[in-house]
Parts: C-alpha cells; sequence; structure tokens
C-alpha cells in the first residue's frame, strides 16, 4: 500500500480523516471540539432516532395474538414456523344470504353446461371426485330449506377448465 497521505477535512458534524496512512502508525490521537449547537442537534436526532418498545401501544387483541404464537409455534425441519391459527373466541358468524346468488349462478352454470356437453362430462367428473375425497357431501333439500340463513354460507361458483397446451411453459 502506498503512503498518499491522509486528508483532514472539517465538515458540519467535525472533522474527519480519509485517505491512505502508513502501515507502521504505533499510536493515533484525535481530538475533537463540536461547538454547542451541533452537539444539542445531534442529541436531538438519537433522541428521536431511540427504538422504544411498542409494547404498552399493544391492542388487547395484538397482546392476545402474540401470547398465542409463543404459546404455539415450533420449527419444522427446515427452518420454517408452524403456528397453530388462532381463532377468536365468542366470534360472531354473519355472512349474509348467499343462498339467492348461488342458486341464480348454479342455473347459469346448467345452461352453460347443455350447451357444452364435453365441459359437462369434465366438470361432472370433478364433483364426483369432490364428493368421492370428501371434500363435500350432498344436502338434501329439506335441509337446505330449514337451514339459518346467518349460519349457512353458499359459495356462488362456476367451472373453470384448465386446457393444457396454451401456454408456452405448459406441459403438453
Amino acid at each position: 500500500m502506498s503512503n498518499t497521505g491522509a486528508v483532514m477535512q472539517k465538515t458540519l458534524l467535525g472533522w474527519i480523516i480519509s485517505g491512505a496512512i502508513a502501515d507502521k502508525v504505533v499510536s493515533t490521537s484525535c481530538n475533537l471540539s463540536i461547538d454547542q449547537g451541533l452537539d444539542l442537534k445531534l442529541s436531538k436526532f438519537w433522541d428521536i432516532e431511540e427504538v422504544t418498545s411498542s409494547q404498552n401501544n399493544y391492542t388487547a387483541e395484538e397482546k392476545a395474538c402474540e401470547k398465542h404464537f409463543i404459546e404455539n409455534y415450533r420449527r419444522n425441519e427446515d427452518g420454517r414456523f408452524i403456528v397453530k391459527l388462532p381463532l377468536k373466541e365468542n366470534r360472531q358468524l354473519s355472512l349474509g344470504n348467499s343462498r339467492d346468488l348461488a342458486v341464480k349462478r348454479f342455473y347459469a352454470l346448467e345452461r352453460k353446461l347443455c350447451q357444452q356437453p364435453t365441459l359437462k362430462t369434465q366438470y361432472t367428473e370433478f364433483i364426483n371426485e369432490y364428493v368421492e375425497l370428501g371434500h363435500m357431501q350432498r344436502i338434501h333439500e329439506t335441509k337446505l330449506h330449514n337451514a339459518d340463513t346467518n349460519k349457512s354460507f353458499y359459495f356462488p361458483h362456476h367451472a373453470v377448465i384448465k386446457e393444457r397446451g396454451n401456454c408456452a411453459n405448459s406441459p403438453p
């Protein structure tokens, strides 16, 4: 390393030293004086930037969520966190009345399937597979009419078929 010398420069924060210095420097000393105004500004800066605990600012719900995490988390073999989902106690389930919309969507789907026999076959196979896997079950008409609309939710849906080979990255 060549010794080109150190450069001292006065800045708003005081003197700084930059540049190369000799490898065999035995000791270095620095005398720094800061004017009173700058000292006050630096103090204010560090007061503003100081990280304080926001523990006291948590709501009761946030505190309960953090407590739940601490009591229920674990790490798997990959190092990922596994946490049991926190469920609210005394929650009110109010999803609204979705039956009318779901019935309208069903009739529209039925008309579409009648016009497209291939789609109807694929959709029927899919629905039957869902029933066989236990992902859904048939509800009889008497249960539909007696259901409490505030505790039941009907998912309006339509057939979505992923056709292979339409995208450049899709397998044939």
